[in-house]
């Protein structure tokens, strides 16, 4: 085997590389659960009907889904530490890709309410209840279903999009791979394995989200106790 390849036989390297995953997994699972709440009350502001919760969110939304995430991430590092706050490279790319990420969220989330059919929620109300009770118990929930593939398919980009924090230090995955075969002067198979395994930890994820797809074109065509039942 030629020494290109030989360097991926040590246990050290795969645990070099392996913390870098974990710098990308941690990074991303942090900014899943936060843009999902940011995400989601963004939604609600632009579907609001106060004019200034609708305007402020839908200037916020549009301007970050413009703005590409790499810009953004530059832009935090940068700024950060111009306003007094200094924080970690890491805290930096989690505000970064969060604040890009809730923009894209919020309008999954608001396609996934405008989604569910209005006939129902005016049934709601003439049956006597109130817009809250109607949202979290009727509307959210089918929504939510809507949602569920799409929001999948926007976290997997979003977990690609921590190796660009590299640009900035961040000591994730992609960064330890540059790392490793500039020491070792392989990049081209340093390269494939790292591509290896980004493949390997979200091509389950892209499964999961085809399923979901699918599982959700069949409840749509069933009747609605058959639907409520597989739900």
């Amino acid at each position: 085997m030629s020494r290109e390849w030989a360097v991926f036989l040590q246990g050290q390297t795969w645990i070099w590389l392996g913390g870098g995953l974990l710098v990308t997994i941690r990074i991303a699972a942090f900014v899943v659960a936060i843009s999902l709440i940011t995400g989601t009350i963004f939604a609600l502001a632009h579907l609001s009907r106060n004019a200034t919760l609708h305007w402020v969110a839908s200037i916020y939304i549009n301007v970050l889904r413009g703005v590409p995430v790499f810009l953004i991430i530059v832009f935090t590092f940068f700024a950060l530490p111009k306003i007094g706050i200094n924080v970690e490279v890491a805290t930096s790319v989690t505000v970064a890709l969060t604040i890009y990420a809730t923009a894209l969220i919020a309008e999954i989330v608001r396609a996934g309410i405008l989604a569910v059919p209005t006939g129902q929620i005016e049934a709601a109300r003439s049956l006597g209840i109130g817009p809250i009770s109607t949202f979290v118990h009727i509307v959210f929930p089918q929504a939510m279903r809507i949602m569920v593939p799409p929001l999948v398919g926007q976290y997997i980009v979003l977990i690609k999009n921590t190796s660009l924090g590299s640009v900035v230090g961040l000591d994730e995955l992609l960064r330890r791979t540059v790392i490793l075969y500039s020491g070792f002067q392989n990049p081209m198979q340093a390269l494939i394995i790292v591509a290896c395994l980004y493949f390997a930890f979200l091509f389950p994820l892209s499964i999961l989200s085809r399923r979901l797809e699918l599982k959700d074109r069949r409840t749509d065509n069933l009747p609605i106790d058959e639907a409520l039942a597989i739900i």
